[in-house]
C-alpha cells in the first residue's frame, strides 16, 4: 500500500528568517495523531541568509540533516564549527544532551532535510557524525546512507536505514519495502510518476510493504527512511 502526500497537505511556517514545511507534527503544526513509525519530524527547511539558530539543547533523539542548497555552518558544541555544502550531511545522536547551533552567513538561502528519529534507547552518549552524497556517488542507483550497522557512512541508534539516489530524466528504478517494513519517501528535486501518482517536488509519499516504480520526467533526487512495521500508523485502520 501507497499513500501520496502532496505538499499542500503539509504544516507550515513563515518566518522572516526560516520558511519550514512539516511532514509530520512540530512546533506550531501540533498534529500529535500524525506520526509514522519511529520518525519524529521531518522538516524541509529555507533558512535565509544571514540567520540561524542559537545553541540549543536536544535529548534523546536522532537527528540527521541533508544540505540540498547553499552553505551551513553548523556547530555542535561550543568552539567547533563545520561548514557544509550541497551534498553533505551531518548526524547527532543527542543521547544524554548535546548543544549546537546552526547558521547560514552566506548570501543565499539555505535548504536542508532535517530527520528526527526516536533511538532504540535513552541517555545514550552524544556523538556527531558526518558524510557527502555528492558527485563521487553514482547516479541512477540507491545509496544506503546511514543505517544501524558500522558499514555505512553515518551509524544510527534505531533500525531504521536512510537511502538516497539522484535520477537523471526519464530513468527508471524500484525499490521494495519488505513483509513487515516501512518506509516514508520525499521527492527532494524534480518531478517523477510513482506507480500510478504523479509527485512534483517536496511531496512525500508513505509505503507499506510494497513495491514502488520510480519514472522521472527530469532530473530528480530522492530521500526514503525504511523501517519496521508500526501498528499504531495514523493511516492504519
Amino acid at each position: 500500500m501507497i499513500k501520496k502526500i502532496e505538499k499542500k497537505q503539509l504544516g507550515t511556517a513563515y518566518h522572516t528568517w526560516l520558511q519550514s514545511l512539516f511532514h509530520f507534527s512540530h512546533t506550531n503544526y501540533h498534529q500529535p495523531s500524525n506520526t509514522f513509525g519511529v520518525l519524529r519530524v521531518i522538516n524541509d527547511d529555507i533558512l535565509h541568509a544571514g540567520s540561524g539558530h542559537d545553541l540549543h539543547k536536544h535529548k534523546d533523539v536522532e537527528i540527521l540533516t541533508y544540505i540540498l542548497e547553499g552553505d551551513l555552518t553548523h556547530t555542535p558544541r561550543q568552539h567547533e564549527i563545520k561548514i557544509l555544502h550541497r551534498g553533505d550531511l551531518y548526524y547527532m545522536s543527542a543521547g544524554s544532551g548535546i548543544d549546537h547551533g546552526e547558521f547560514n552567513w552566506g548570501d543565499t538561502s539555505v535548504r536542508m532535510i532535517q530527520i528526527w528519529i526516536k533511538p532504540n534507547e535513552k541517555g545514550l552518549t552524544p556523538n556527531v557524525q558526518y558524510a557527502s552524497f555528492n558527485s563521487d556517488h553514482a547516479k541512477n542507483q540507491w545509496h544506503l546512507i546511514a543505517s544501524p550497522t558500522q558499514t555505512t557512512p553515518i551509524t544510527i541508534y534505531q533500525d531504521a536505514y536512510v537511502w538516497l539516489i539522484e535520477l537523471e530524466a526519464f530513468k527508471q528504478t524500484q525499490f521494495d519495502i519488505k513483509k513487515g517494513r516501512q518506509a516514508y519517501l520525499i521527492q527532494l528535486e524534480g518531478s517523477s510518476m510513482i506507480n500510478d501518482e504523479e509527485m512534483a517536488s517536496r511531496d512525500g509519499m508513505e509505503i507499506y510493504e510494497d513495491r514502488i516504480e520510480i519514472k522521472t520526467h527530469e532530473q530528480s533526487q530522492f530521500i526514503l527512511i525504511e523501517m519496521a512495521l508500526a501498528s499504531d500508523n495514523h493511516q492504519i485502520e
